[in-house]
């Protein structure tokens, strides 16, 4: 029989099929990551909203652009939006051959909000798929400003009859007429069962963004007012019918899921079929900011995940604790000052040695937590990367010496999940920010991706760019230029104050803020104080302690001043600095004269409140609060201070 055994399996992929006619068919589907608000400004009589999602790109549909619906009271605004790809190294394919769907993908919307809005505003965000299936059995009601070839959205017919599973199945005799045909896996659409989604992709294009990294603003731009690119839709008029058509049968889809999952015997073992996910999570409410209010914004950093379930869960409380206090006190935006993710939160132990099985999960449960979509939903951010984004005091040495796929791979997600929503480009590599949020301005540096330890030119510590320094000193020039406002300096390593342990020369495993390249420390102390540049103001974190300096000069009549925002949650104590290790005075040698710097810190996991007016023509108050809960205490320490700037 050996010969009829060959045939059978000889001919396993050989079956009489129907031989099918597909039709492209469009759905929605909610964001793997997201909707995150990001960098918002006023553009003349306009507000701009950028607002970005990662999309699930996890089943074999094609993904083909984004949607945006925007509503204001009765006003309500639908946008369609390119695809973004954030190529990394070692990532495979759900589908074999598709570019799309390699790497992570995700978009960025530039939202035009009504300046004069009285309430919140609402942004909801959802990923456009198609796949192919059954044309729909009624004839379109309407017709939809999407392009032809993306086809005709589910309807909810076809999303009831599917009670949460993917509702497109072939009906084979209906397409073909009844007429059997013999054909090859290889050579015609699989054979699909009932309840599975048809895999064959139709011939649709999407629309995407380049995949080149963003374009970098050049340094000597900053001199010059130029006007923020603002990001493009594609040229599509979508109508509030165009998005319910797709907001619906998704809407139910997902209630009829969140139905089984809550059931105490759910029947089925599908995580596809049995989720807790739920439309709110598409959504965001914001404010717009009105016009003569005082600049309100939070910061916070080092948000470590902890080793188990209830570490897990206790990083989280101080992020739902942040929600409802913006909710009773609204803010303009928050800085994540660095360290958003611990890529080495396990130290290598029990941990995967794929950089993308350590990257991925860990950006996707931190934005996808419970207390950061809570506060996320409500608050704009700017994120600013630091180590642990990478690894444990990290440096370009670290390329040098053979770490090159997880620092690649780890900036490519940090430029997608970080740096793509933020202002635009400047600095070499594009990983520095400059922007306006009256009454003050912010410059965002990278202290952390040029930084050398000592493979660097001529074997020396650094930690700025060459180009990073000329954008810097230009910035407080032309800033110092406009008058007295606070100019924010914002950076994942601190500044001021020091550490006791790292003064003199600490080694460069010692000491991981500027003190381990007290050269630069003491260049952009001296230009300040020779420029004599007014309100200077260092905003950082990294320390695991709050803390808040004031920076007198000898030699210059100007005041610097310094905020240590606290840790999100910092449970390793010997990873911490404790209050005591702070320099309380630091006296430092400048060029012509010294700096001294008087400093206070304190203990606890917490974050930064500030609030900047303007109190006369050229006089200005910030008022900054620490909130911060100490190990085992129920009442959060609150240390206020107020400048007269």
């Amino acid at each position: 029989i050996f010969s009829k055994v060959l045939d059978f399996f000889g001919n396993a992929y050989t079956a009489d099929l129907l031989a099918p006619t597909l039709h492209p068919r469009l759905r929605a589907r909610l964001p793997r990551t997201g909707p995150i608000a990001g960098w918002a400004r006023q553009e003349g009589g306009e507000f701009v909203q950028r607002v970005w999602i990662e999309v699930d790109n996890s089943h074999a549909d094609e993904t083909v652009a984004v949607m945006s619906v925007v509503t204001t009271g009765a006003t309500c605004t639908v946008q369609a939006w390119p695809l973004r790809t954030c190529d990394v190294q070692g990532y495979v394919p759900v589908r074999p051959g598709v570019q799309a769907n390699q790497g992570v993908m995700y978009a960025v919307a530039d939202l035009v909000l009504p300046a004069q809005a009285h309430g919140a505003t609402t942004i909801a965000m959802l990923s456009l798929h198609t796949l192919s299936g059954n044309p729909p059995e009624l004839p379109p009601t309407q017709a939809h400003a999407w392009p032809a070839s993306w086809g005709e959205p589910l309807t909810l017919a076809e999303v009831f009859d599917s009670q949460g599973r993917s509702p497109l199945v072939v009906d084979m005799a209906a397409t073909s007429g009844g007429e059997p045909s013999v054909a090859t896996a290889a050579s015609s659409a699989p054979a699909v069962s009932s309840g599975s989604a048809v895999s064959s992709a139709p011939a649709v294009s999407s629309v995407r963004a380049p995949n080149a990294p963003p374009e970098h603003t050049t340094v000597y731009s900053v001199l010059e007012d130029v006007p923020a690119k603002r990001l493009q839709p594609l040229p599509m008029a979508l109508s509030r019918q165009d998005a319910l058509a797709l907001w619906r049968p998704l809407a139910h889809i997902v209630r009829t899921q969140r139905a089984v999952a809550l059931q105490a015997m759910p029947a089925t073992l599908s995580r596809q079929r049995r989720t807790l996910r739920s439309m709110k999570e598409a959504v965001l409410r914001l404010r717009v900011p009105q016009r003569g209010e005082s600049l309100r914004f939070v910061a916070s950093t080092c948000r470590h995940p902890g080793l188990s379930e209830l570490e897990s869960w206790r990083s989280d409380q101080t992020l739902l604790s942040l929600a409802h206090a913006v909710r009773e006190t609204p803010a303009h935006f928050m800085w994540m000052l660095g360290d958003q993710i611990y890529a080495d939160a396990r130290a290598g132990f029990a941990d995967s040695a794929s950089s993308l099985e350590r990257l991925l999960p860990r950006y996707r449960t931190a934005f996808g937590s419970t207390g950061f979509r809570a506060l996320a939903r409500r608050l704009p951010m700017h994120m600013v990367m630091d180590d642990h984004e990478i690894n444990d005091n990290w440096s370009q040495d670290d390329i040098a010496l053979g770490g090159s796929t997880l620092s690649r791979n780890a900036l490519s997600a940090f430029r997608a999940f970080q740096r793509a929503y933020g202002p635009d480009t400047a600095g070499p590599l594009g990983m520095d920010a400059l922007f306006q949020a009256a009454p003050a301005a912010f410059l965002s540096l990278n202290t952390r991706l040029h930084r050398w330890r000592a493979l660097g030119p001529n074997q020396a510590r650094s930690i700025l760019h060459a180009e990073q320094w000329v954008l810097l000193e230009q910035w407080l020039l032309a800033e110092q230029r406009k008058g007295r406002h606070p100019k924010f300096i914002v950076t994942g390593s601190v500044l001021a104050p020091g550490l006791a342990n790292a003064s003199g020369s600490p080694s460069p495993r010692d000491s991981d803020s500027w003190q381990f390249s007290p050269d630069e420390r003491q260049r952009l102390l001296a230009f300040i104080a020779r420029k004599q540049i007014d309100n200077v103001i260092f905003l950082s974190g990294d320390y695991h302690c709050a803390a808040r300096a004031e920076i007198t000069f000898s030699h210059s009549p100007v005041r610097a001043y310094a905020l240590v925002s606290p840790a999100l949650h910092a449970p390793l104590r010997f990873a911490n600095v404790a209050a005591h290790e702070v320099m309380a005075h630091e006296p430092l040698d400048l060029p012509g004269g010294h700096a001294l710097i008087q400093a206070q810190a304190w203990n606890g996991d917490g974050w930064l409140e500030c609030e900047i007016s303007q109190t006369g023509e050229q006089t200005y108050q910030l008022l900054s609060r620490f909130r911060m809960l100490r190990m085992d205490e129920t009442e959060p320490d609150v240390i206020s201070n107020t400048w007269q700037l």
